[in-house]
């Protein structure tokens, strides 16, 4: 398995601009790579900052990722909305995220993600909630 996290500062004025693009992407992801195990958004520390998560079958699913329409039409549309640069962090390639330790990785591994991709979007919601205020 291999996993990737990649973190963006996001300018203010394009914050909404970021999260439609993300969404879209994360979409295009599940629908279109087979290797992706996993791809979460998050909120960083602050409203401005945002993270996602990746997990790769195998190098090949990542290789494939990066070389992927969608991946280079999403980070070039990006790049206007972040504030310098967009880093890219690799992790080990053993063992599944802190905190999950199946016994079965499969069925655990997938309902774990089914309960952080519910909190990702209840996220995802409160944030557009105070949006409109």
């Amino acid at each position: 398995m291999k996993r990737l996290i990649v973190t963006y500062s996001v300018h203010p004025d394009k914050r909404q601009d970021f999260i439609e693009a993300s969404e879209k992407f994360v979409s295009q992801i599940e629908e279109l790579e087979s290797g992706m195990l996993e791809c979460t958004t998050c909120q960083g520390c602050d409203e401005n900052s945002f993270v996602h998560y990746l997990s790769f079958k195998d190098d090949g699913a990542r290789k494939a990722h990066e070389k992927a329409h969608h991946t280079q039409i999403f980070m070039t549309l990006i790049k206007n909305f972040c504030m310098g640069e967009i880093t890219h962090i690799p992790l080990a390639d053993k063992g599944v995220p802190t905190g999950i330790t199946p016994s079965s990785p499969d069925e655990e591994y997938r309902q774990q993600r089914e309960v952080d991709l519910h909190k990702n979007q209840e996220d995802i919601d409160r944030i557009k909630g105070s949006e409109s205020l």
